[in-house]
């Protein structure tokens, strides 16, 4: 009787081990990072009644992007904080607000000395904003300049429409197309004039393909107002005019918007589905290359070849998640840009770690 209860035992414990019951090494990262997740690639869209979803139907491939970071941060040993030296922050051509600790003040410098470098590069012609999302630190230059927002604009719009409860599965006419320039795979375009597709499709292909087409019938629909009204609440100074379907922005404005994105996310399934579909671009040439392998990071790209205008803003899901608003004034979608972007992106990444409070 004895060997069968000990047989017994170790079959419970051996089907543990195999079903990996364990929670040993798992991270909580952000709040994609809620399901098992999928490996399937596919985006999944809130079902006709996604009032009610649990966040874990909705954010299955996000989730498994975000375990990207296979190190678990819950066994990193916590950093000693170091009473930070002012002067490098003095010197600095970036504006911050108060910083008090740091892991290493060296190590704060060459950060430092890395992000003037980048910033003398590019001068007047580059704007960015930088705000740890845990401990509230902020850093920017020139972020009160307005650029075209070109794309990045998108993800906001689509927010405003999502929480302000627009019906997914309305149906919209296409009745205009976008013709600056050949259509990509999978956007709208001329075949699709006069026909119809749902809310939740144009809301896709604006956010994951920045599909023009797309985006522009979503504002003939439902007008700039509920987007202007909305930003208007969240004391954010972003307007959409008529005749126009982009927008200016400065860095600082823009950075409040993402943030606004990310804390719907929080709390709302409909802002859990978007955060994942800014997971899911198909355009990832800049912040994204340079941490995406890190960890999981959601955002939207913009570019306007004819005012040589290149922008990306991103909610970047580190140990301690912080947004980065980058636009630039130069000619777009060239290696060389791209890089301009990955350094910025990867500088940051190195404040953020450094930086503690």
């Amino acid at each position: 009787m004895i060997k069968k209860i000990i047989a017994a035992a170790l079959a419970a414990v051996i089907a543990s081990a195999a079903c990996g019951c364990s929670d040993e090494g798992k991270t909580s990262l952000s709040p994609l990072d809620s399901s098992s997740g999928s490996d399937s690639g596919a985006v999944t869209s809130p079902p006709k009644d996604d009032s009610s979803i649990p966040a874990a139907t909705i954010l299955t491939d996000a989730s498994s992007k975000a375990e990207k970071t296979t190190k678990a941060t819950t066994a990193k040993p916590k950093p000693t904080p170091v009473a930070v030296e002012m002067q490098p922050i003095y010197d600095s051509a970036a504006w911050f607000s108060k910083v008090n600790t740091v892991t290493s003040n060296e190590e704060l410098k060459a950060a430092i000395t890395k992000l003037d470098e980048l910033i003398n590069k590019m001068g007047s012609n580059v704007g960015f904003a930088y705000q740890d999302l845990t401990n509230g630190v902020t850093i920017s230059y020139n972020a009160n300049k307005e650029f075209q927002t070109c794309s990045t604009i998108k993800v906001p719009y689509c927010k405003a429409l999502l929480e302000n409860g627009t019906d997914l599965d309305e149906l919209v006419t296409i009745s205009k197309i976008y013709q600056d320039a050949a259509p990509e795979e999978g956007h709208l375009n001329g075949s699709d004039l006069n026909k119809q597709y749902s809310v939740r499709k144009l809301i896709e292909n604006s956010v994951r393909l920045s599909d023009n087409t797309a985006f522009i019938n979503l504002i003939n629909k439902y007008g700039r107002w509920v987007f202007n009204s909305m930003e208007y609440k969240k004391g954010i100074n972003i307007l959409l005019y008529e005749e126009y379907y982009f927008a200016m922005a400065t860095a600082n404005e823009m950075l409040k918007s993402y943030k606004d994105i990310y804390e719907y996310s929080l709390t709302d399934e409909r802002g859990k589905w978007l955060m994942q579909l800014m997971t899911e671009t198909s355009f990832n040439e800049q912040i994204s290359a340079a941490l995406g392998k890190k960890y999981s990071v959601a955002h939207k790209y913009g570019s306007d070849q004819e005012t040589n205008s290149y922008s990306d803003c991103a909610i970047c899901f580190a140990e301690r998640p912080f947004v980065l608003c980058i636009f630039t004034e130069q000619r777009p979608e060239t290696d060389e840009a791209n890089q301009y972007f990955r350094d910025l992106a990867s500088t940051f990444d190195k404040l953020n770690e450094v930086i503690l409070s």
